[in-house]
């Protein structure tokens, strides 16, 4: 989503079922990895100067074993990658 209240900065939510994963060690451990990931290739999501509008992003984890950080990295990329592009396509 996009926020029409310029904050400066992106907001990130992830989140991580405890229905799939009851212990909150386990939750912690994959919102870390996914958040690591994340701080390490935001800067993949380029923002236009004249831009006013930042976005509000949600990542659900959805698998039901524990992936390593290398598969969750990949993807994180990947997704970030497809977020660029439709907030290029849209301007």
């Amino acid at each position: 989503m996009e926020s029409p209240v310029p904050e400066g900065v992106n907001q990130i939510l992830f989140s991580v079922s405890k229905k799939n994963f009851k212990r909150a060690v386990d939750r912690n451990l994959l919102r870390r990895r996914m958040f690591e990931a994340y701080r390490l290739h935001k800067h993949t999501l380029t923002s236009l100067p004249d831009q006013e509008n930042f976005l509000l992003i949600a990542y659900i984890y959805v698998g039901k074993e524990k992936a390593t950080y290398q598969l969750i990295e990949r993807q994180l990329i990947a997704a970030l990658k497809r977020l660029n592009d439709v907030k290029s396509a849209k301007t």
